[in-house]
């Protein structure tokens, strides 16, 4: 099943924006607005390569060229580390704001998953 449609966008979209919605009205700044953009993208294309590559790996089967498998998934953690990373330089100090956001979207992530 594509990840698109293991996921119910009508909860995760509202629930995981939250956070970030919150940060950018309180901090105010356009700093924090590109940093809560940047880490949002890449924390939501970094789990829909989780779902697909969780999939991918599900679906394996023996004899199953695996490489494909392991390229999803190190592609997954380096999109999600460029991500924190860029949210990070530019709001600075504030380095558990991006670590915290990520958790959160985790659970959100796991409320959202359709139970097929």
């Amino acid at each position: 099943m594509a990840p698109e449609r293991k996921i119910d966008f009508r909860k995760y979209l509202p629930l995981s924006i939250l956070p970030y919605v919150g940060e950018v009205i309180f901090e105010r700044t356009i700093d924090v607005l590109i940093a809560c953009l940047v880490i949002y993208v890449s924390v939501v294309i970094s789990q829909m390569m989780l779902v697909s590559g969780a999939n991918k790996m599900l679906g394996a089967t023996q004899g199953t060229n695996r490489l494909p498998i392991v390229a999803m998934f190190i592609g997954k953690a380096i999109v999600l580390f460029l991500g924190i990373a860029i949210g990070v330089h530019f709001i600075g100090n504030k380095v558990i704001i991006p670590v915290i956001f990520y958790i959160y979207q985790i659970f959100i992530l796991v409320v959202s998953l359709k139970r097929n």
